[in-house]
């Protein structure tokens, strides 16, 4: 499993476990209403660092972790 540190002062930063943490949680946009819910994490390396890019939602990004018949 991944693990990123979230970003803040080094006194209150935490681990944080994308399959636990993010991963099938809930997306709510600035109005309160939900959206859907984080099928995948998109990953960039930034100065020797992972940084969260992108969550991605819907039946591609689902699709990619299923594989196989299922996943296309």
């Amino acid at each position: 499993m991944l693990q990123i540190r979230s970003p803040g002062p080094p006194h209150r930063s935490r681990v944080v476990l994308i399959g636990f943490d993010l991963l099938e949680r809930q997306i709510i946009d600035r109005d309160g209403i939900p959206v859907g819910k984080v099928d995948d994490v998109e990953l960039e390396h930034t100065n020797d660092r992972l940084v969260v890019a992108a969550l991605l939602t819907g039946h591609q990004a689902l699709g990619a972790r299923f594989g196989g018949v299922l996943g296309r």
